[in-house]
């Protein structure tokens, strides 16, 4: 279980550093959104697109700790940390074809 808390660490400090440079970007430009700054979303993009994937590994640990506590209530916040990055990715997809349609 810790190696899969890990790899989904690894993931959101990954995702937090590449919005840093989307913002950083952002900023320095006097809030113009150039192809540089459009660059460093796509890749933030596909970073929580790889974190939803990887919270997915931690699913597993939370169906076999409801099992051992008889605590539906436990596997139904698993679900929820799982759901929670895919509907983030969707909005932030959303978000960079706006971006992208404003540049062009």
């Amino acid at each position: 279980m810790m190696i899969a808390a890990y790899i989904v660490l690894i993931n959101v400090i990954y995702v937090l550093i590449q919005f840093n440079r989307f913002y950083q970007e952002y900023t320095v430009n006097h809030d113009q959104i150039t192809a540089a700054s459009l660059i460093h979303f796509r890749k933030s993009t596909k970073s929580l697109l790889i974190l939803s994937l990887s919270s997915i590994l931690v699913l597993p640990f939370f169906y076999v700790a409801a099992q051992a506590d008889d605590a539906p209530g436990l596997m139904l916040f698993g679900i929820l940390l799982v759901a929670i990055p895919f509907a983030v990715t969707g909005i932030v997809k959303v978000l960079g074809d706006m971006m992208k349609n404003t540049i062009q």
